[in-house]
């Protein structure tokens, strides 16, 4: 295991990444439902999830008129969370679904001033 990557308490399996969503990031509640709902009658993979909750959150927010700092420091404190789980699928939803989302687009210049280690990290990746 990396030296950035240790095991902690509130580490996130990816089984349990859309249940961390939920709990993590409350305002994202009906966007969630709807995914539920539209994926019946399963729910909708972690890649998914986000892909229709969590990106368009962020995108609203970096391209607020009056930056909304309190929501961007939650949100990019989750996905540092994600980012330094220990689960390799987790590390690959930001990478491949939350991070791709900001590459090559203006707004990476602001995300990249809430990013934890862990995140600018996996950006490296995502940018390859």
């Amino acid at each position: 295991m990396k030296g950035w990557l240790k095991k902690r308490r509130d580490d996130v399996a990816y089984e349990h990444a859309n249940a961390a969503l939920r709990r993590s990031l409350p305002e994202l509640e009906e966007a969630v439902v709807r995914a539920y709902e539209y994926a019946q009658p399963g729910a909708p993979g972690p890649h998914t999830l986000y892909d229709e909750t969590l990106n368009p959150y962020i995108n609203r927010l970096l391209d607020a008129d009056l930056e909304p700092e309190e929501a961007l420091k939650r949100v990019f404190g989750f996905i540092e969370r994600l980012s330094a789980s220990t689960d390799k699928d987790v590390r690959d939803i930001v990478i491949a679904t939350i991070l791709v989302n900001l590459v090559g687009e203006p707004r990476l210049a602001l995300a990249q001033r809430y990013m934890g280690p862990a995140t600018k990290h996996l950006l490296r990746k995502a940018r390859q």
